[in-house]
């Protein structure tokens, strides 16, 4: 079904998913070797929605090419290389979302999630409540047995209209430009949001 040359511009079959895989997987191992850098997280978060999910149907299957104009291509259950990787991507979506820093956390992408780490010796949960993309609410809930130090950065988009302030317990803790990450260093309890 993809005759020799397929990939060549001139035919209209640009972008196979593969290569947005690749990608996300190159920006997050510089997101790992940098982890303030928001830029990273910037491109795995719009390879993700800008091709990554649009190369699904409603019934799991997986566009060839995620082409970026015109019509999307029909999707199938043909074996290629991008149905596999990006498969295998979606399967991974989690581990995009928080990275676990000796100090504390970072949020990288906004979405409805929860993740336990141990923290100084002691188990942490953070659960994040959201409908992003659909509106910019985000809240975060800590839920910990003991108070402790910790520095949770939160991720402020480059693509922010302006600066992001952030509450900790309805009161305005830091604000923050797009961009960058915002540093929430402080003594962490039970409940706090």
């Amino acid at each position: 079904p993809y005759p020799p040359k397929s990939y060549y511009i001139t035919t209209g079959h640009t972008g196979e998913l593969c290569g947005s895989v690749f990608w996300v997987n190159v920006n997050s191992r510089l997101l790992q070797l940098y982890p303030t850098e928001e830029k990273y997280a910037a491109e795995i978060e719009e390879a993700l929605y800008n091709v990554v999910m649009a190369a699904q149907d409603s019934r799991g299957y997986i566009r060839y090419h995620a082409r970026l104009h015109g019509n999307k291509q029909e999707t199938g259950c043909q074996n290629t290389c991008c149905e596999v990787s990006g498969s295998g991507l979606i399967a991974r979506l989690p581990e995009y979302v928080y990275s676990i820093a000796p100090d504390g956390l970072y949020v990288n992408l906004f979405a409805p999630s929860v993740i336990k780490w141990e923290q100084g010796g002691s188990a942490v949960k953070l659960t994040t409540t959201t409908d992003f993309p659909f509106s910019t609410g985000v809240s975060m809930e800590v839920s910990t047995a003991t108070a402790r130090r910790m520095n949770l950065r939160v991720r402020v988009p480059s693509w922010a209209t302006g600066p992001m302030v952030i509450k900790v317990n309805d009161a305005d803790f830091a604000s923050g430009t797009p961009g960058s990450y915002v540093s929430l260093d402080r003594v962490w309890s039970e409940g706090d949001t």
